[in-house]
């Protein structure tokens, strides 16, 4: 499925976060392997075992966050970053980043759900705010599950 937004307040703010404010992304395990896999390869569950087995999750937040076109606009913009970090959180391996801008903070969190599926997070805060929040938002992504069956033969399952 689709991203899941979630906020603290009654509206999604578009440019700057006041103090207080936190917004968050969830972003499925299908839009991740866009980085890896082309479309055919995703839809088809065709993805190479030699590409498969590169995909965990700080290499998931390396190539979503980390790409040379990313790095350049990061420097353009005045944005700082700590490097991806790999933890546990709910039993399962998990890797995260932050970020820091001129307008805002940023936390990436990416847990692997099993079978090459990685589910990330991306929360913002105002400037300085994101560790307010960052017990609850690994908390958010340590409750992530994922039903990893849509590469399923459907035509022997008995539950259509």
């Amino acid at each position: 499925g689709g991203n899941v937004l979630i906020t603290n307040t009654n509206q999604l703010a578009i440019n700057e976060l006041v103090s207080g404010q936190i917004q968050t992304q969830i972003i499925p395990p299908d839009f991740n392997l866009t980085a890896f896999a082309d479309r055919d390869q995703i839809v088809n569950c065709t993805i190479p075992e030699e590409i498969a087995s590169q995909i965990n999750p700080q290499s998931v937040i390396e190539r979503q966050m980390l790409s040379p076109e990313r790095l350049a606009s990061y420097d353009s913009q005045g944005v700082t970053y700590i490097a991806p970090q790999t933890i546990t959180i709910g039993g399962r391996n998990a890797a995260y980043m932050t970020l820091f801008t001129p307008d805002r903070d940023a936390l990436v969190v990416a847990v692997d759900l099993g079978d090459g599926n990685i589910a990330s997070l991306m929360a913002f805060s105002a400037p300085n705010e994101i560790g307010n929040y960052s017990t609850d938002l690994f908390s958010i992504a340590a409750s992530f599950q994922y039903d990893s069956s849509a590469c399923v033969n459907l035509s022997d399952s008995t539950d259509l």
